[in-house]
This record gives structure tokens, C-alpha cells and sequence, in this order.
């Protein structure tokens, strides 16, 4: 739970302002990806539990499973990426991958709940959902409000880091300060020479 706090951030961010910094860090070219950027951010949601739930899945000896299913959703990705590519270009292949992780998100669930572990996932999820929520709509209430300028983008940014620092302090507080912990850890400790 702690790899969501540091993944989520980067798809707020790719979601509120890609049309901006995209064509700022790349060039005015490379605005065509934006919207198959949106859909690959909103994949990156998926991943923290997929990689959690999928540990858990492994060590109850279930590797079979994992194989057949992702093996699975890998054949309807591939199918998927073809029939969506003749409808909404290299954009289509953004939207499979979208599908094809949330497919293995609620299979790798499924197999948890199916062996009678009790996953609670909402306890997992719901104040960080609610945080990822709270900072979204003020990410996108910033967009709205604030000029579309570098300097705006950056301070844009920075405020968006700060409120998602806060959020995630209040709501998931545990993962937080482990988290902070960590990262003091890896500062301030003196190397042995």
C-alpha cells in the first residue's frame, strides 16, 4: 500500500495537466499522445493492488492461476489492441491496455477471495481513493483557474505536490509516515567507509 502513495502521484499529475506538459517537456508534436497518455495514467491506478494482491496470490502457491490469467488477459489485450487500433488509431491500443489491467486487477480479486482469504480491498483503497479524488478535482480546478503558461504549469505542479503530501498524510497516515521514515532513513544515514 505504501507503492501506491508514490505511484499515484505521477497519474494525477499525467491526468490534470498532460495537454500542458507535454507539449512543454517534449514539443507541440507530440500533443497527439495526450490522449492516449490519459489512458495509460488511469492504468497506473490499477497496478499497486495487481502487484500486492498478486504477491499474496503467489504465496498461497497459486502460480498457475496467475499464469493462466494473465496469459489470458495478455491473448484479449493483443485481440483487444487489433480491433481497437482500426477504430480509434494508436489510441486504442492506450484504451486496451486500460481494460486489460483493470481484467487483471478484478481477476487477481476474484482468485483471492475464490481461496477464502478475506482481502479487504476497500480498506485498502478507500481513503486514498478518496484523497487521489479530493487532489484530482483540485488539480482540475487549478487548470480552470490558472492561466496556461510554464510558470503557471510549474506552480501548478508544485501545489498539486504539496495538497497530494498533505491528502495522503491525513488520510493514510500509517503508509505516510512509514513512508517518511524510509526516506529519512535513506538521507540522513551515514555512509560506512
Amino acid at each position: 500500500s505504501m507503492l501506491s502513495l508514490i505511484i499515484y502521484i505521477f497519474p494525477i499529475i499525467l491526468l490534470c495537466f498532460g495537454s500542458e506538459l507535454v507539449p512543454l517537456v517534449f514539443s507541440e508534436k507530440w500533443s497527439a499522445t495526450v490522449p492516449a497518455l490519459y489512458w495509460y495514467a488511469m492504468s497506473s491506478f490499477f497496478l499497486p493492488i495487481i502487484a500486492s494482491v498478486g504477491q499474496g496470490i503467489l504465496s498461497i502457491g497459486k502460480s498457475k492461476e496467475i499464469f493462466f490469467g494473465s496469459l489470458t488477459t495478455a491473448i484479449g489485450g493483443w485481440i483487444g489492441a487489433v480491433i481497437l487500433v482500426s477504430f480509434f488509431g494508436f489510441v486504442g491500443v492506450a484504451i486496451t491496455y486500460f481494460f486489460t489491467s483493470l481484467t487483471l486487477c478484478l481477476y487477481y480479486i476474484y482468485l483471492f477471495k475464490r481461496n477464502d482469504y478475506k482481502l479487504q480491498i476497500i480498506y485498502l483503497v478507500k481513503y486514498k481513493a478518496v484523497g487521489v479524488f479530493c487532489v484530482l478535482c483540485l488539480g482540475f480546478a487549478l487548470n480552470s483557474l490558472l492561466v496556461h503558461s510554464p510558470i503557471a504549469l510549474m506552480i501548478k505542479i508544485l501545489l498539486m505536490i504539496v495538497a497530494y503530501i498533505v491528502t495522503m498524510f491525513v488520510l493514510a497516515k500509517n503508509d505516510s509516515q512509514e513512508l517518511l521514515g524510509i526516506f529519512m532513513n535513506l538521507i540522513f544515514t551515514k555512509k560506512d567507509d
